[in-house]
């Protein structure tokens, strides 16, 4: 059974795998591609397991079932997507094929809700930024005047005196800079054709650099690279990713502190026929970053991405809130999962922008 890349199969909505008689990948529609977050030239020779497994469903099982050359079907079962470690809903039938090989049709059930959750998620957030960048101007305006009074005032006042003005232009010049982050990018993002390996390279070397400069036990952090090369570059902001990217990989080390054996896992991805929104985007980029650690608390887990929300001691809670908002410029979605020794966080972008002057 040969199988084109350009078979109707990609089109399909339902993932598509067919595997050997060993149950490892001969192909993946580019459903099942974007499932998994992995391409087919990465996944050919691996095993149905690494890639998805149903938690209820015994390798022992499933092979005396093919075995009767008998097709299956399971209705609403939870899958586990082996490779993400992600849990999704799904129909799912399993069919003998000739010579030993099997095909695989999966259906996921919970997309289209976690699509509608997007949608209800970036709107709230959207409607949060412009809340604050309003209230953040009413702010930063009256700061000048105050600045500008201590300065006159300092003018009249003798030398002995000025700490007292000194203290005032200081705290106000840190309100301003607060401010300004309150407000996120101060300039549209310039679109440039972007290789996203060099910039996480670029992160993780800033990240190595300030691990050294530390004497705290994240000195042993692991940079895990898990890099898909068959990425092309896509249209970016490159100062604005590495700012993304560098928020979620600070927030990761930072989490790490009090972890043995810390790890900060770096994946890449291709996903085909993506929806941000309510545009169907034909390539997108996944962007992964993940590490062992607690953890986000429960209490703040759907909040994160607003700002102002922290679970650090001395945090200010704009570091993801401007990650999303560097997100948001590039038209393309940010998400997190978080459990007691794994959070993940994931940007998806598309390849190319839509028009844009």
């Amino acid at each position: 059974m040969i199988i084109d890349s350009d078979n109707v199969l990609d089109h399909l909505k339902a993932a598509v795998i067919v595997l050997d008689e060993e149950l490892s990948v001969l192909y993946l529609n580019q459903t099942a591609q974007s499932l998994c977050g992995q391409s087919l030239s990465r996944s050919l020779g691996a095993s149905f397991s690494s890639l998805f497994k149903d938690p209820h469903l015994a390798a022992t099982t499933l092979r005396t079932n093919l075995a009767s050359d008998q097709p299956f079907t399971k209705r609403e079962t939870s899958l586990l997507i082996t490779s993400k470690g992600e849990k999704i809903t799904a129909n799912y039938s399993i069919s003998p094929l000739q010579n030993g090989r099997v095909l695989i049709e999966i259906e996921p059930l919970d997309r289209f809700k976690q699509i509608n959750r997007e949608d209800q998620n970036r709107t709230a957030q959207r409607k949060t930024r412009e809340l604050v960048r309003g209230l953040a101007h009413e702010v930063k305006n009256p700061l000048g005047g105050i600045r500008g009074a201590a300065q006159l005032l300092q003018a009249e006042l003798s030398t002995e005196q000025h700490e007292y003005t000194a203290v005032i232009m200081s705290e106000v010049d840190r309100l301003r800079n607060l401010v300004d982050r309150l407000l996120g990018p101060n300039k549209a993002p310039s679109f440039t054709q972007v290789n996203i390996h060099q910039i996480l390279e670029r992160v993780i070397a800033l990240e190595s650099a300030a691990i050294r400069g530390t004497n705290h036990a994240d000195a042993l952090v692991e940079f895990v690279r898990d890099y898909d090369p068959s990425v092309p570059d896509l249209e970016a902001d490159s100062e604005q990713l590495v700012q993304a990217t560098l928020n979620i990989a600070r927030n990761a080390r930072a989490a790490l502190e009090a972890t043995t054996g810390p790890v900060i896992t770096l994946t890449t991805s291709i996903v085909h026929r993506f929806t941000i929104g309510k545009q169907i985007h034909p390539l997108a980029i996944r962007i992964a970053i993940s590490d062992n650690g607690p953890g986000i608390p429960a209490d703040i887990r759907d909040q994160i991405f607003f700002p102002m929300i922290t679970s650090k001691a001395n945090g200010q809670g704009l570091g993801l809130a401007l990650t999303q908002a560097i997100v948001d410029q590039h038209h393309g979605l940010i998400d997190c999962t978080s459990a007691p020794g794994l959070t993940t966080f994931q940007m998806y972008l598309p390849l190319k922008q839509p028009t844009h002057g």
